[in-house]
Parts: C-alpha cells; sequence; structure tokens
C-alpha cells in the first residue's frame, strides 16, 4: 500500500483516483506544472487533464470560478480536461473510468501511455 502512496497528491479523491487508472493499465502525472504556476490534479498521456472535483473543496463562488478560469487556460493551451465529481469516483468508478477511456479514445492516448509534459502549444 505505502508504494502506491504520493506525497503531490492534494486530495485523498487525487490519490484514489490515480490509484484506480494505474490498476486499469492508466498511469498519471501527479500535480504537474503545465505552464507557469498552473497545474493539474493528475495528467494523462501528454494532454489529458483528469481533476477531481468535490462540492467541499471547491465551495464558495471565488474558489468554484478560479478553478473555471484555470481548466479554461489549460484548454486554450491545448489540453483538455475532464472533471470526475467526488461521487463518481467513491461511488461509481465505472462511469469514471469510462469517461477518461473515452477522453484516451478521442485523444489517441493508449493505456500504458507514460504521461509527459510537453508544450502544446
Amino acid at each position: 500500500m505505502l508504494d502506491l502512496a504520493d506525497h503531490r497528491s492534494e486530495a485523498g479523491t487525487e490519490s484514489i483516483t490515480r490509484v484506480r487508472l494505474l490498476e486499469a493499465g492508466i498511469p498519471t502525472l501527479v500535480q504537474p506544472v503545465l505552464a507557469p504556476g498552473i497545474r493539474a490534479d493528475l495528467l494523462v498521456g501528454d494532454r489529458l487533464v483528469v481533476e477531481c472535483v468535490s462540492v467541499e473543496h471547491h465551495a464558495g463562488s471565488s474558489k468554484f470560478n478560479a478553478d473555471r478560469r484555470r481548466i479554461a487556460h489549460l484548454v486554450q493551451l491545448g489540453y483538455t480536461a475532464v472533471e470526475l465529481p467526488y461521487p463518481e469516483i467513491q461511488f461509481d468508478w465505472g462511469c469514471a473510468l469510462a469517461t477518461v477511456e473515452s477522453a484516451m479514445w478521442t485523444l489517441g492516448i493508449a493505456k500504458g501511455e507514460r504521461p509527459e509534459v510537453r508544450l502544446l502549444r
């Protein structure tokens, strides 16, 4: 279990998602810096951002709006972002995994592909 821990995760749902994706053959980078001052929760391949979101963590309009601006900036840089809500991660993992796998298929990212930060635009 300890071998799977990663100190960079900022929330339990990030850790759960990362481990479950890895079990499904999808490696990720944790908290990669994708632009100056802009990190993502997880990176799959070289362009799929996976954000783990919850009402508790994103409570308040300023935090919610700041997250939307950050994700919009990542999209402008060429990344595709999917947001996985806490209830899906915890109680409907099949749906969450299908969302990530569908985005991977659309972007041409193969299972097992090593994640890598690179300049997209």
